[in-house]
């Protein structure tokens, strides 16, 4: 126990933020807490040497009244009796509080609190500067309901007749605006004046309406286009579009136009309908064609029975394919065997639609058509056609590679 006959105290106030006094530029903002020293000694009137834990609370009445604060303290040191605690660093102070009477009370270690209780002194007081009713003067205040004397700088003054005479500094001249006004510089004052600035002109490739500028275009639709976004200058032209000029150098002894004579092969490499051509072959010349592929429309002046003429389907200006019935073309990888000299071996293809009878046209890789091959396909049953490799004037036969064979077949009425 530790008797309240016994307890000793003493009060002291710490840096608090007081309006009358102006704390160097380089301070930190003083702290809001009562720096609070006290003696304790035991029943027998001996120091106190050990931690104990406190309470301490403020009260608006000497007994009794209400508590406005309080804090808890689970380890205060005590040492020959004496200890010093910060009031305010565990529950922030209020400095509303502080505009009226208060008083300290003490207990150590649970007991009932220590009595009678202590009255702050004035300097505690100094927290409610924070927020004076009435201050003769400040240095700094976040607002105020009234204020008495001049101001100074751009804006001067009393309350209730405040002028604005400067802007930055700088003289601020007295007029009434006009409509469409502005505030300008003039050399020597900040003055009213008329926004000069307002007419503009649309260049070249320009268009002006109201304040509005817009794009002037030669045209829109088809080869003009109808985007209305602008291009930078220097955009890349390269793999988007050539002018006339650069196709004709490009294209120069490569392509030919009306006229002009194609030199060298032509390879094409295209999916889908790759060459359309849709003129006649010159009399005399040839067109060879290499690869898988189709073509279509008519090749006239071609002679089916002549070397290396190219004939469609379709061809009907001579009288070698009259009245003929395309029935189906197919191709299949076939592998003959072993054949040996001046004999044969036979395939046999599966074709849907062929009935025996049917003329059949065989295309034949060159891979497997060395000299002293020959390679024949007929029509064996329905549905099939009959594939017959031969070897004629090779000594030791011939073994041909897997390859695939194409047939056609014709149906003659």
């Amino acid at each position: 126990m530790y008797p309240s006959a016994r307890f000793t105290v003493c009060i002291a106030l710490i840096l608090f933020a007081v309006p009358a006094l102006k704390s160097p530029a380089w301070a930190a903002p003083p702290p809001d807490v009562i720096s609070f020293q006290g003696r304790l000694i035991d029943s027998s009137g001996s120091p106190v040497n050990t931690d104990v834990s406190m309470v301490f609370t403020l009260y608006d009445a000497e007994s009794g009244g209400t508590a406005v604060w309080t804090e808890s303290r689970p380890v205060v040191a005590v040492n020959s009796g004496l200890y010093q605690v910060h009031l305010g660093e565990g529950t922030p102070l209020d400095p509303a509080d502080f505009a009226q009477a208060l008083w300290l009370g003490v207990s150590v270690n649970g007991d009932p609190e220590m009595t009678p209780r202590y009255r702050l002194a004035p300097g505690a007081y100094a927290l409610r500067a924070a927020s004076a009713t009435t201050a003769d003067s400040a240095t700094t205040a976040g607002s105020a309901a009234s204020f008495s004397g001049s101001l100074s700088g751009d804006v001067t003054g009393t309350q209730g007749a405040t002028v604005v005479s400067k802007l930055q500094g700088l003289t601020l001249a007295i007029g009434t605006p006009a409509a469409g006004h502005v505030l300008k510089w003039n050399g020597s004052a900040w003055a009213p004046a008329a926004d000069a600035d307002t007419t503009y002109g649309a260049g070249d490739g320009l268009s002006l309406s109201g304040t509005t500028f817009s794009a002037s275009y030669a045209g829109s639709g088809g080869d003009l286009g109808s985007a209305l976004s602008l291009a930078r200058s220097d955009h890349v032209h390269d793999g988007r579009y050539y002018t006339e000029a650069e196709i004709d150098t490009a294209l120069a002894g490569k392509v030919s136009k009306a006229g002009d004579t194609m030199t060298g092969a032509l390879s094409i490499t295209a999916p889908g309908d790759a060459l359309l051509v849709t003129h006649n072959v010159v009399a005399g010349g040839s067109l060879a064609v290499a690869g898988s592929g189709a073509f279509t429309g008519t090749v006239s002046g071609a002679d089916p029975t002549a070397a290396n003429h190219f004939v469609t389907m379709n061809y009907a200006d001579a009288n070698y394919i009259r009245s003929g019935t395309f029935v189906t073309s197919t191709t299949a990888v076939l592998d003959f065997p072993q054949v040996s000299n001046n004999d044969t071996s036979d395939l046999e293809m599966d074709v849907p639609n062929v009935q025996p009878g049917d003329s059949v046209a065989l295309g034949i890789p060159a891979s497997v058509m060395p000299q002293g091959v020959f390679v024949i396909a007929f029509v064996s049953g329905v549905g099939k056609v009959k594939v017959r490799y031969g070897v004629i004037g090779i000594g030791g036969g011939y073994n041909p590679s897997p390859a695939t064979f194409r047939v056609t077949v014709f149906r003659y009425q």
